[in-house]
């Protein structure tokens, strides 16, 4: 995928990707059909933004920042994520899901709190 070092933002390379697989009028509404995304060691920058309907989530090792979006508490079908070495900060939101996760998912985010992590200040 030569073509990522000219993004800068999960949210700039995600529809990008998918309009470069399907057609245009294929492409509007695939990013709630994602399963599987690992953008991970891509030095992006920014939020999170909302995806749905995903299994599987590799974001470390970028430069997100902000809040853990509350939508990812309804991702129920996640069963990998990691979050990890970015600049997230914030109470990570409560579900049965994202707190299933080991503190490795979220680690190197100095600023993020919450199960399970240590308790927020």
């Amino acid at each position: 995928m030569d073509y990522l070092g000219k993004f800068h933002s999960a949210s700039t390379i995600l529809p990008y990707c998918v309009k470069k697989m399907a057609p245009e009028s294929e492409y509007k509404n695939a990013l709630l059909y994602l399963k599987i995304i690992d953008l991970s060691s891509n030095k992006l920058v920014g939020g999170i933004g909302q995806i749905k309907l995903l299994e599987s989530l590799d974001l470390s090792r970028n430069q997100l920042s902000g809040m853990i979006p509350q939508d990812f508490a309804n991702l129920t079908f996640l069963s990998v994520l990691d979050l990890s070495n970015n600049h997230l900060s914030g109470r990570i939101p409560s579900s049965t899901q994202l707190q299933s996760f080991d503190r490795s998912s979220y680690s190197g985010n100095a600023q993020l709190c919450g199960p399970p992590l240590e308790e927020c200040p």
